[in-house]
This record gives C-alpha cells, sequence and structure tokens, in this order.
C-alpha cells in the first residue's frame, strides 16, 4: 500500500468485513503505519490518537447503515470521512 488513501481503505475494509476483530486488525495497523490524527474530543487531551477518530466515525456509520438499510447515503458519508481523514493526515504532513 503506497498511499495514505490506499491504508486507510485497507483500514476501512477490515473493520466492513471482519466486525470487532477487524476493528482491532485496523488499530494496530494504524499504529504501525503511524496513521495518527490529532483532533479529538472526550476526556484525554489532545495528542495522537492512532486511528481512534477514524475507528470511532466507522462504527458509527456502520450503526447508521445497519439501523436505516439505505445504502447510497452510506456509502456517500463513508467517502467523505476518507476525504476528511486524508485532509487531516496532510495538514499534519506539512
Amino acid at each position: 500500500m503506497k498511499t495514505r488513501r490506499e491504508q486507510l481503505a485497507y483500514m476501512t475494509g477490515l473493520v466492513e468485513y471482519s466486525g470487532d476483530p477487524g476493528l482491532e486488525s485496523a488499530y494496530q495497523f494504524g499504529l504501525k503505519n503511524g496513521i495518527k490524527e490529532n483532533i479529538h474530543v472526550g476526556l484525554r487531551p489532545k495528542g495522537d490518537q492512532h486511528a481512534e477518530w477514524l475507528m470511532g466515525q466507522l462504527m458509527n456509520l456502520k450503526l447508521v447503515k445497519n439501523r436505516r438499510r439505505v445504502k447510497v447515503p452510506y456509502l456517500m458519508v463513508f467517502h467523505q470521512t476518507i476525504n476528511a481523514c486524508m485532509k487531516f493526515l496532510h495538514e499534519e504532513e506539512n
């Protein structure tokens, strides 16, 4: 996997098709490849949150998808999430 987008897509695939074990695999993949982002809302202070924000977003998307059984809006939000993550990663590199 050469690009961050490919890496994020791989992480997404792990979560989408493997359930909870996939979430752990995606998290470990993020740690191994330095995928991180610094925007976090919660009790912990801002700092490196390895793939945590991304994984939270993906789990929320899975809940929405399962409740509504509507795939088109889900896919639109999915791609928007990946693009937002790429923006954060790109800003971090600069």
